[in-house]
């Protein structure tokens, strides 16, 4: 039976997660209690009325899909929405249960979803070196559309006795504006292959962070530009939570007019930033085209750990 997630299968969710991405696990490290405050905060009777509403005007945020078996959740599949696809994440099933199409089943019906919701395509992550993933998603037609490398740096934790000092931003250094959001995706857009683009275009949205969604995780963001002439010309984004051992970065967005010891210097604030909030890493999510942002990384101490592939199908409508 396929059915919505419920809180009560919070405990067995964080042990799927283990068994199917040790890889993520290890980088992230998941706090299992931490998580499921977030997940009874998202489950309360409010957020469900807020989530209802967004899935009645066509516009839904997510679905998290599993499959029962004998009242027991054994397969996931979390399926979130941009603004031409649906992307689909946590496609795990419970060790004793695979080969029983259960992937298949959540696949298929959050493809069903995605085209309900008027998405042109479905996407998903997955890791290169998972061939039986990889050869289920291409016999459902999923074919590559870029890689994406995932870099990690390891933080000497600066944890303080109160609340975390603030970071003294370098010269040509200040806090994002909400002003900074088009001409930054103009930046980020020129850097997009376009059938990349045409997929995934850049999200104006997602820059600046949000204040709700860092509620709802316990979480705290900061986001700063690097400004040239009075016009930003790159953007970092980092985000601490209990709930993971690791600080997390957005991609940067760097355009090729910014100087690099600049760039430099604004990477080092935000990564002082998660050492002074205890994170022992930084873990940063970046698509292989983005040389420049990579080349940043690598002078700040990532080094790629992980590399995931990006697969796609287009959805029909009728």
């Amino acid at each position: 039976m396929i059915r919505e997630f419920r809180p009560a299968d919070a405990p067995l969710l964080f042990a799927l997660m283990r068994e199917n991405f040790p890889e993520e696990e290890a980088l992230y490290g998941t706090q299992p209690e931490a998580y499921r405050r977030i997940v009874r905060r998202i489950y309360r009777w409010d957020a469900r009325v807020v989530l209802g509403l967004a899935r009645a005007v066509g516009r839904p945020i997510f679905r998290f899909l599993t499959v029962e078996v004998d009242g027991r959740m054994v397969a996931t599949t979390l399926l979130s929405f941009a603004e031409r696809a649906g992307y689909v994440s946590m496609v795990m099933v419970d060790r004793p249960y695979r080969g029983r199409g259960y992937a298949r089943a959540l696949l298929e019906r959050a493809r069903g979803m995605v085209e309900r919701a008027h998405r042109r395509y479905i996407v998903l992550d997955v890791l290169r070196g998972n061939t039986p993933a990889i050869a289920l998603y291409e016999s459902l037609g999923y074919r590559d559309l870029r890689e994406v490398g995932l870099f990690s740096r390891p933080l000497a934790s600066m944890v303080p006795a109160g609340p975390p000092a603030p970071v003294s931003l370098p010269r040509g250094v200040r806090p994002y504006d909400s002003r900074d959001r088009a001409p930054l995706a103009d930046v980020a857009t020129r850097t997009i292959p376009p059938p990349v683009a045409e997929v995934l275009p850049m999200p104006k949205r997602a820059l600046g962070g949000s204040g709700t969604l860092d509620r709802i995780l316990s979480s705290e963001s900061e986001n700063w530009v690097l400004e040239r002439e009075g016009a930003p010309v790159a953007w970092v984004s980092v985000t601490s939570s209990d709930a993971m051992e690791a600080a997390g970065m957005a991609a940067p967005i760097i355009d090729e007019s910014a100087d690099a010891a600049a760039v430099d210097a604004m990477l080092a604030a935000a990564v002082e930033w998660c050492a002074r909030r205890g994170a022992v890493r930084i873990v940063c999510q970046v698509p292989l085209h983005s040389a420049r942002s990579i080349e940043s990384l690598q002078r700040a101490g990532f080094v790629l750990a992980h590399t995931l592939r990006t697969m796609y199908r287009p959805v029909a409508h009728a």
